[in-house]
């Protein structure tokens, strides 16, 4: 098999060629730019981006199938990168794809040592389906995994596993299966989310099997509104209840710091929570539910319903109105605009709160509780990524809390 030309490690593919390996045990996996001269690969992917690390492996083999997973790429906000994936999937859907997604990544059998099965026979073992994957990578953080989408001989997708491949990602995976499994128990009729097919071990990884969500159209970050109907059924999945801050669950968990490094970072939430406990620690908060990362990209329309995907983070017994922030705060702040984030706390946020049920005497605290939560989330990531300095995201979060612990 020979590609017009090999590529190395420096085209930053070492990522998506190890992924391949775990997933073909025993193939080999060659990495290259342009069309192969001759081609008996057991699968062809399309590196997408055309240069830097890889994002998303499109199939060769099925054009529609992969116009339709290119369309659904979360490319950037905004016209450019509405443009950017009309571009890709039209050139999906015609084969004119070499000039968007020039490398190519083949999975051959030729001189393997094949002595196991490969993910799709897996796949096949636990759906009774007869299944092809590609899959996406995402960015490089602590909580990255794999995801495939599995798409059935029409080239359409039938399901979507992920892959938990260290200790962090497998207790997400694990977390989501058991997420899923407790939304599928309580139906609502304003949004729908997966639903759990198979979570089990294969080839030293974890999967999480789940049905694929209808074709929907995907909510931009700038005119996306805050699904308030969804959200309310959200947090009541699991019971409303009203505790005092000090004495809950969430409070001793969040306050516990488990897994954060001794750290500056780490000093100043330790510092916020120490001032909360002071001046609110008994305070009776109602704890509901929240989806844990709701923002527009988690998200999509079809018909009048909600599609709602991304579990892992789901929580019982956090402040109500969790995912009123979250959504507010990290679609502001999307393209980098911590002004902006700052500002839909500050003037935006305790109107909805309110809004949403939240007393109007702790709206401050509320937004204080999710701004510590974060920010602990982030430390943590930090901490499994070996990393000394805070990223942007961290640090502005860390400093939005100080403020808001000052309003307090």
């Amino acid at each position: 098999m020979t590609l017009h030309r090999q590529l190395t490690d420096n085209d930053d593919l070492g990522t998506a060629v190890t992924t391949c390996r775990l997933l073909w045990p025993g193939y080999q996996v060659h990495a290259g730019e342009g069309r192969a001269a001759r081609s008996e690969a057991v699968r062809e992917f399309l590196v997408v981006p055309d240069h830097g690390p890889p994002r998303l492996l499109l199939p060769a083999a099925h054009r529609r199938a992969a116009a339709r997973i290119a369309a659904g790429v979360n490319t950037g906000v905004g016209a450019r990168g509405r443009m950017l994936r009309i571009a890709l999937a039209g050139a999906s859907r015609v084969g004119a794809r070499d000039r968007w997604a020039p490398r190519r990544l083949l999975i051959d059998a030729a001189g393997s040592d094949l002595t196991g099965e490969t993910i799709e026979d897996e796949l096949r073992r636990v759906t009774g389906e007869d299944l092809m994957v590609t899959f996406s990578l995402g960015t490089a953080r602590a909580n990255q995994k794999p995801v495939l989408t599995a798409l059935g001989s029409s080239g359409r997708a039938r399901f979507f596993v992920k892959i938990g491949h260290n200790p962090l990602t497998k207790s997400l995976v694990a977390h989501e299966a058991e997420s899923l499994r407790t939304v599928s128990g309580q139906p609502t009729s304003t949004f729908t989310a997966p639903r759990c097919v198979h979570h089990g071990s294969w080839n030293d990884v974890d999967l999480l099997v789940m049905t694929a969500l209808p074709s929907a159209r995907l909510l931009g970050w700038q005119t996306a509104k805050l699904p308030l109907p969804a959200m309310r059924d959200v947090a009541r999945l699991g019971e409303i209840r009203i505790a005092g801050l000090q004495g809950s669950d969430f409070w001793r968990d969040l306050s516990s710091l488990e897994g954060i490094r001794p750290s500056p970072g780490r000093d100043e939430l330790e510092h916020a929570l120490a001032v909360t406990r002071d001046s609110h620690g008994g305070t009776a908060v109602r704890l509901a539910s929240w989806h844990g990362d709701w923002t527009p990209d988690n998200m999509a329309r079809h018909r009048r319903r909600l599609l709602l995907w991304d579990w892992e983070r789901f929580q019982v017994g956090v402040p109500l109105g969790f995912d009123v922030a979250h959504y507010s705060f990290q679609a502001a702040r999307y393209k980098r605009d911590w002004a902006a984030a700052r500002a839909v706390l500050d003037t935006q946020m305790p109107a909805t709160l309110r809004d949403f049920g939240v007393p109007a005497d702790q709206v401050q605290l509320t937004i204080v509780l999710y701004l510590a939560t974060i920010a602990a989330r982030y430390l943590h990531d930090a901490h499994v990524l070996n990393r000394d300095s805070l990223p942007t995201a961290t640090s502005q979060t860390l400093s939005a809390l100080a403020h808001h612990v000052q309003a307090l």
